[in-house]
């Protein structure tokens, strides 16, 4: 009997111990046939690395002046088994995408891919970082700062995003999208609290930032994973004002972490949502910086890979095979919001306008300019009494005066600036509203940063108006398309903070969202097609080029380059910082896409190995011109690498790889450089 019972046991023990390990294979694996055919592309896109204006905080003497990291584009394409229809969703690390970017891409796929790729089936969004190169709009407010438009920055930008779909598109395969939402806590904070805190039910708590976050996970019918997609709103503000380097801030770095940790061909995009009032929580009360920019940027990315990638593991609820879309495009000043919306009968929007306080920024980017500050509301801006200010405000009202309409229209907006009455108009007039249906997942394009409030109501409201279609989960894809700054609710664009002041629209802007993504949402729910709308006007070719070229490139007499001009030391431990410097031309005259301004390669029994480029946080990049009297147009590179705790010991070198133009005629031509060997115990 005892024997029988010990055999019995045995045969339990055995059979739990393979039902819980075949479990967890089968886990990974799709549960039944494939529903989409899907592709996942990654392609670089990281601009000027050298003296061309930052976007995003809008501080004209933030210049890049080197990499911390590249710049990306994720591309997914999921398409339907009898390839009738197809969407493609991307992900930019892009303080936003531009309307010029967006039209120059559909125009470019529909001859790569005739027919397949339109305005309707391609959203493109922006993980919103500050650090990188901006002047890649056709729209002037948002050049300003940047020195103007410059060719070279949109045209890496655009050609990046197209490579990227394309690749996608190529290797699209039969596979599975799985679902899976949890919340991220101790991760952000409103920035804006009073404006929130004026909607109706607002509270303090939780529920101030939009903590959940949304993973949706691409499986081949084999079971192989393919890549991810992460949704989570929050600022890419982790790297400060201060920042001179190109980096994709903390949601490039949760991408860099997850892509490395599942290997190559894995294409991991941490997308952006509401997070128009939603901060890195790295601050203190009193909003001090706690952490140089690198460690910001590492802290914030971390936390949004541990929790992606618990999601990600977890995923199995299938999306279903449903696949759908709608758009629209929406002329906005002047658009006439009904009453179900305003709650107060028919209001039409206003030409776009900027407020005082929008001059003053946001508590994570505060412009530091002297009389400027957030809450100017009318009959306020008598109070400016700094002289700078006072030209500044000046300077806004002559180069761009609002009249009694705006005022009126704007109220209680105090505008500084009619973006809306220059023609061409300094800011869009028309909007791209968009619509994908994934299934059980619904995305809604939202041109601009929507705050945490407005973003929660309008994903509702989508969420009533789809859940018949068996919709079960709404989120805001935020950035896409085209830009128009900031979409507050009424109550919060009353109080005039940095978010209210940047609500081009006026006061009902929120509600034409609602009303528009209503439409688009019925329209869904009912099979019917949307009307098209206008497509705004293509503005390529009447925007002049800005940006100084570079003319060329020195070296002082018996250099080369490519030559060191400081060789690391004999021999370093883990932990530590390894710099080299060399004789370079200017990074501008080859952006080096695709490829590294920089390389650490460890000896081993097959050769030379690569360990680490530009694009990893660990190496870092840095440019300075060192112009003197007998080298006019001299330059420097500066590769500074911090050896990580897991680096193997070895011998090591560093290369550089750069490009110099040369005077006359102005021939580019590239060259290499290497240091001497070093050891790392």
């Amino acid at each position: 009997m005892a024997q029988r019972m010990r055999k019995f046991a045995f045969r339990a023990l055995l059979i739990g111990t393979l039902a819980f390990s075949f479990s967890g294979y089968a886990a990974s694996l799709p549960e039944s046939g494939p529903e989409y055919r899907i592709g996942a592309a990654r392609e670089d896109i990281t601009g000027p690395a050298a003296e061309v204006g930052m976007m995003g905080y809008a501080t004209p003497g933030q210049k890049s002046r080197g990499i911390q990291t590249r710049l990306y584009s994720r591309a997914f394409v999921m398409e339907s088994l009898d390839r009738a229809r197809r969407v493609a969703f991307v992900s930019t690390d892009l303080a936003f995408v531009t309307q010029a970017v967006k039209l120059e891409v559909v125009k470019r796929l529909a001859t790569l891919l005739p027919g397949l790729y339109r305005d309707e089936n391609v959203m493109l969004t922006a993980t919103h970082t500050h650090a990188g190169p901006g002047g890649f709009s056709h729209y002037l407010l948002f050049n300003i700062t940047i020195g103007g438009f410059n060719g070279q920055s949109f045209e890496v930008i655009v050609s990046g995003i197209v490579r990227s779909i394309v690749r996608a598109h190529q290797s699209a395969e039969p596979g599975r999208l799985l679902l899976a939402t949890g919340e991220l806590e101790d991760a952000t904070v409103n920035r804006s609290v009073e404006p929130y805190l004026a909607n109706p039910g607002a509270r303090r708590g939780a529920e101030e930032t939009p903590r959940q976050m949304t993973v949706l996970k691409a499986v081949s019918e084999s079971g192989r994973e393919l890549g991810m997609v992460n949704w989570f709103a929050i600022h890419g503000t982790a790297a400060s004002h201060d920042n001179r380097y190109i980096s994709s801030d903390n949601k490039g770095h949760a991408a860099w972490l997850f892509e490395r940790e599942r290997g190559a061909g894995f294409v991991a995009a941490f997308a952006n949502s509401e997070e128009g009032d939603v901060a890195p929580n790295l601050y203190d009360p009193h909003w001090n910086r706690l952490h140089d920019d690198f460690t910001s940027v590492r802290l914030s990315g971390e936390s949004q890979f541990r929790k992606a990638r618990e999601l990600f593991e977890g995923a199995s609820r299938s999306v279903g095979e449903e696949l759908d879309y709608r758009h629209r495009w929406v002329r906005m000043p002047g658009l006439v919001v009904r009453g179900e919306f305003t709650g107060e009968g028919p209001r039409a929007l206003c030409l776009a306008g900027l407020g005082y306080s929008f001059a003053a920024g946001a508590e994570d980017g505060p412009s530091g300019m002297p009389g400027f500050r957030e809450g100017m509301r009318q009959g306020e801006v008598t109070r400016i009494s700094d002289p700078l200010s006072l030209l500044y405000g000046i300077a806004s009202l002559v180069l761009a005066p609002p009249n009694r309409e705006d005022t009126a229209c704007q109220y209680p907006k105090p505008v500084l600036v009619a973006t809306g009455r220059q023609r061409p108009a300094w800011t869009p007039e028309v909007l791209p509203f968009q619509l994908f249906r994934l299934g059980s997942l619904a995305l809604i394009a939202v041109p601009g940063e929507m705050t945490t409030f407005a973003g929660r109501t309008l994903r509702s409201q989508v969420l009533e108006q789809l859940s018949p279609l068996g919709v079960s989960q709404v989120v805001i894809a935020g950035l896409a398309n085209t830009y128009s700054d900031y979409i507050t609710t009424r109550e919060e664009y009353q109080l005039q903070h940095y978010e209210g002041a940047s609500t081009l629209y006026g006061p009902f802007t929120h509600a034409a969202y609602r009303q528009v993504f209503g439409e688009l949402a019925e329209a869904m729910r009912e099979g019917a097609p949307a009307a098209p709308g206008t497509v705004p006007p293509d503005l390529s070719g009447k925007v002049p080029e800005a940006q100084l070229p570079v003319l060329f490139d020195s070296k002082r007499p018996g250099e080369k380059y490519g030559q060191t001009l400081r060789e690391p030391e004999v021999r370093y431990v883990r932990g530590q910082t390894v710099e080299a410097i060399y004789r370079t031309g200017h990074p501008n005259n080859d952006l080096r896409t695709g490829g590294t301004f920089g390389e650490v390669q460890v000896l081993g029994p097959e050769g030379w190995r690569t360990v680490a480029t530009d694009a990893d946080p660990e190496l870092l990049f840095k440019w300075k011109r060192v112009s003197r009297l007998d080298c006019p147009a001299c330059s420097e590179a500066v590769l500074r690498w911090r050896i990580p705790e897991e680096a193997p010991a070895g011998t090591y070198r560093i290369l550089h790889h750069g490009a110099r133009r040369a005077f006359p005629p102005g021939k580019v031509s590239s060259f290499d450089g290497s240091t001497r060997e070093f050891e790392v115990r």
